[in-house]
């Protein structure tokens, strides 16, 4: 017998000006196919993840420069006890793909109202160089001034200075002294909490060392004689100092940094540094002792440039979770696919 005129074919139904197809995919079937298909869409998302957006935990571009002063106020300059501050005022400029170029103004200055600038001056130093990104290493030489009238110079540079490697160790770093213009080892000391937060402890000791300055002729690294100290032949200027009845500089600090292991980001530094002129008869004067630590506005800086740094380790996480999930799908949608083409189906009657 023929089918009514306008019936539909068995398995067909119409509902709400909408066909369905029924008996020929059960709604389970096709569960497990979506589920397939948003595995398979996952997993690709977590594997690609990290390719669209590389981690990184190198210095971000977006982080220009930043400004550390360092306060005594009970500091001594010759034989005068006034407060002095120790500015470090860092500028970065994009160079390549993993370094920076990096200049930094380096001033030490009484804090004496209504003098002049210029007379308040008690140390002065501008150095340029370029910088690892990543691992905080000056990469190749520097460039030095010291004074305004005084050409610039190159001279070699080693360790860290403004940061210390990414994902950063509790273990021996060389450590940059701009005043010996040396790197130290900084030794570790443990880990600590500042501000709430988890940071490692260096401890760094400059010993006792004679203060010297290139001459103006003098091209190579390091450190040179003071232009009134002729070196002897032996290299000793103490002792062609004393032989020529000259004081001879010298110069000791102990240092306690403290550093951010993720970033490498110095977040406290405290300081105690003493510099002094040795005569000939056994007499001393100081030059300058200093003792302090960043202020808590700075600190709250170098949180601030800590937050700047992508969270690697979150992000490589979430690749993996995806990664995890989407095999998941995958498996389960599959096994029920499979389960589903094995298992016989009821003939409705």
């Amino acid at each position: 017998m023929d089918a009514p005129t306008g019936a539909l074919p068995v398995g067909v139904s119409a509902w709400g000006g909408w066909f369905t197809i029924e008996g020929m995919l059960p709604r389970s079937r096709l569960l497990s196919i979506a589920l397939v298909g948003l595995g398979a869409i996952v997993l690709s998302v977590g594997l690609v993840l990290p390719i669209w957006f590389p981690a990184s935990d190198a210095l971000p571009r977006s982080i220009s420069g930043w400004t550390v002063r360092v306060t005594d106020p009970q500091a001594r300059v010759g034989q005068e006890v006034v407060p002095v501050t120790q500015q470090l005022h860092v500028d970065l400029q994009p160079s390549g793909a993993d370094d920076v170029l990096v200049r930094v103004g380096r001033t030490v200055m009484r804090d004496t109202p209504g003098v002049p600038d210029g007379e308040r001056l008690v140390d002065a130093q501008v150095v340029s160089y370029r910088m690892d990104r990543a691992s905080g290493e000056a990469l190749g030489s520097a460039t030095w001034s010291t004074v305004l009238a005084t050409p610039p110079r190159q001279e070699g540079m080693g360790g860290v200075w403004l940061k210390f490697p990414a994902d950063t160790h509790a273990q021996e770093y060389g450590v940059f002294d701009e005043v010996t213009r040396k790197a130290v080892l900084a030794k570790p000391v443990g880990e600590d909490t500042l501000d709430g937060r988890t940071v490692l402890r260096f401890q760094q000791t400059v010993p006792d060392t004679i203060i010297v300055e290139p001459e103006s002729d003098e091209p190579t690294s390091g450190l040179g004689p003071r232009p009134e100290v002729a070196l002897n032949a032996a290299g000793d200027p103490a002792a062609e100092a004393d032989a020529q009845g000259l004081p001879v500089e010298h110069y000791q600090a102990q240092r306690e940094i403290f550093v951010e292991p993720a970033t490498g980001i110095i977040i406290n530094e405290k300081v105690r540094s003493h510099r002094w002129m040795e005569f000939p008869d056994g007499s001393k004067q100081t030059v300058l002792a200093f003792q302090g630590e960043f202020p808590e506005s700075t600190r709250e800086e170098m949180w601030q440039l800590v937050e700047m740094f992508p969270n690697i380790h979150a992000r490589a996480l979430v690749a993996t979770v995806l990664q995890w999930l989407g095999g998941l799908l995958l498996v389960v949608g599959a096994v029920t696919v499979f389960v589903g083409v094995r298992r016989p189906r009821a003939v409705r009657p």
